[in-house]
């Protein structure tokens, strides 16, 4: 994927962002912050890339899928960022939710993007319902309890850093999501 591509994803997943989340309250307000800093969309591009190679989906839903996965990866980087997690104080150029907000605020939007993505997909006309229950099955799947969150709990009970250890917290925290970016397009046809 070139930068190029990449930025013309971003583009288009950024707008669709700002469509789905007026700044109209505190929490809307926490939710664009993260939402909308600046990131690569790495996992956005994945989904375009992906849709791309048979052209059997409306860029539309590609626009859709793409803003669900980039609001669920904001979510997981939220949480990650607690203090009772990793306790980072920066995230993407700026200070992470919970400084600029506070711990309370940055689990809401945590909670609040999690929700926005799946009733995204849900609420898009262009995603067939097939599509759309495959969809959520796999985003469900990959974040769950058996996914990126059981990754954050190994993380956070990890004392060595064996490779095997790393291995299995990245393919969790970060594979699996990235695994439903290049397979959404293709779900439920």
């Amino acid at each position: 994927m070139s930068l190029s591509f990449l930025s013309e994803c971003k583009e288009k997943v950024f707008n669709r962002i700002d469509a789905l989340l007026p700044d109209v309250n505190k929490i809307a307000s926490s939710m664009r912050y993260s939402a909308l800093a600046d990131s690569k969309c790495i996992r956005a591009g994945l989904i375009f890339a992906s849709g791309n190679l048979n052209n059997e989906i409306s860029n539309s839903a590609l626009i859709d899928m793409a803003a669900s996965i980039e609001l669920m990866h904001t979510y997981s980087l939220i949480h990650d960022d607690l203090p009772s997690m990793d306790n980072d104080a920066m995230r993407r150029g700026q200070a992470s939710n919970h400084i600029k907000f506070n711990e309370a605020t940055a689990i809401l939007t945590g909670d609040a993007l999690q929700a926005l993505a799946y009733e995204n997909i849900v609420a898009s006309p262009e995603i067939t319902d097939s599509q759309k229950i495959a969809s959520i099955k796999a985003l469900a799947d990959a974040c769950g309890h058996e996914g990126m969150i059981l990754g954050q709990q190994y993380d956070l009970d990890a004392e060595k850093n064996e490779y095997n250890d790393i291995k299995k917290i990245h393919e969790l925290k970060t594979g699996k999501l990235i695994r439903v970016a290049m397979t959404m397009p293709h779900l439920g046809n």
